[in-house]
């Protein structure tokens, strides 16, 4: 049986994360609380090694790993904080604009990208499902630059925490 959405959709082609020019996969914005630790690292794809450079004043507390690719360290103060961030190897290069924002209660400025499943398991969540999944995703690269897989709150023994 057809839907009426076939024409519409399709299968994306999957791109190698570790092949060609640099791409930044991630949203144009991080946000994060002052005061508290916070690291992100810039989700890009393409053949490494890769280097890093970014232009614009970083927050103060702030530091940037050129090797990494990862924003880390505990802002002073509230601001917004526009960049221009670089990202280079052997194939090409290619920049973008990219803004840290920091604030009390902006965490969560960027949608979630990627798609959330432990919900799939209702009330039969255990620690075994999440490492299993987790380990399936580490074989697939995704624990590599490129992909960032995040879930802050899981269910562990059936029960929330917060």
């Amino acid at each position: 049986m057809r839907s009426l959405l076939d024409p519409f959709v399709g299968i994306a082609p999957r791109l190698p994360h570790d092949a060609g020019a640099p791409a930044v996969n991630g949203p144009a914005v991080f946000a994060m609380t002052p005061g508290h630790f916070a690291h992100y690292t810039l989700p890009v794809r393409g053949a490494a090694p890769m280097t890093f450079a970014v232009e614009g004043q970083l927050p103060e507390g702030i530091a940037f790993d050129p090797v990494k690719g990862r924003f880390s360290g505990v802002a002073a103060a509230e601001g917004d904080f526009p960049l221009r961030v670089t990202v280079r190897n052997a194939e090409g290069e290619t920049s973008r604009e990219f803004t840290l924002l920091v604030h009390k209660g902006k965490l969560g400025a960027a949608p979630l990208m990627g798609w959330t499943s432990w919900n799939a398991w209702k009330r039969s969540l255990d620690q075994r499902k999440i490492l299993s999944a987790a380990n399936l995703m580490k074989s697939l690269g995704a624990g590599r630059p490129g992909i960032r897989p995040r879930q802050s709150r899981l269910l562990l023994a059936g029960q929330p925490r917060s």
